[in-house]
């Protein structure tokens, strides 16, 4: 990249055109110059875009396995109920137990996400809309 580029004088570094060359010539030598940089900076961005997409595959991956392995530690702590309360009750007692808890744990959860869906925000952004609406409308009004 740096190589497109062209190199500065011994005057301090900066790039002095002959006192002879034309405006034409300055003009494609900027271009040529921009050119150069846009591509650094495209070149830039698709590293960028690249180490990004990296990053939150690796993310998605991991999530996955920690949710797998999460089911089967969930399997075995209910496993482990059943076990814990086979030692009180009959070991078919003792699964209809922990099945029933589960279903309520379950029931509890779907409840809380369900609430979760409200759609009040959506409302008070529709409010707002139709009071810019209103608003916009006499200010069209007013002005005719």
């Amino acid at each position: 990249m740096a190589s497109d580029l062209p190199t500065g004088s011994s005057r301090g570094g900066t790039d002095a055109p002959p006192r002879d060359e034309s405006a034409a010539a300055i003009i494609q030598r900027l271009a040529a110059n921009f050119a150069a940089l846009a591509r650094a900076y495209a070149d830039l961005a698709q590293d960028e875009a690249r180490a990004t997409v990296r990053g939150i595959v690796r993310g998605l991956v991991c999530i996955g396995v920690a949710a797998v392995i999460g089911v089967y530690a969930v399997g075995l702590m209910l496993l482990t109920v059943v076990r814990l309360l086979a030692l009180a009750v009959p070991p078919w007692l003792a699964a209809l137990i922990t099945f029933a808890g589960t279903v309520v744990v379950i029931a509890v959860l779907v409840a809380i996400g369900i609430r979760g869906f409200t759609l009040r925000h959506l409302h008070a952004v529709a409010a707002q809309v139709r009071s810019d609406i209103q608003w916009l409308r006499h200010e069209i009004l007013k002005n005719i």
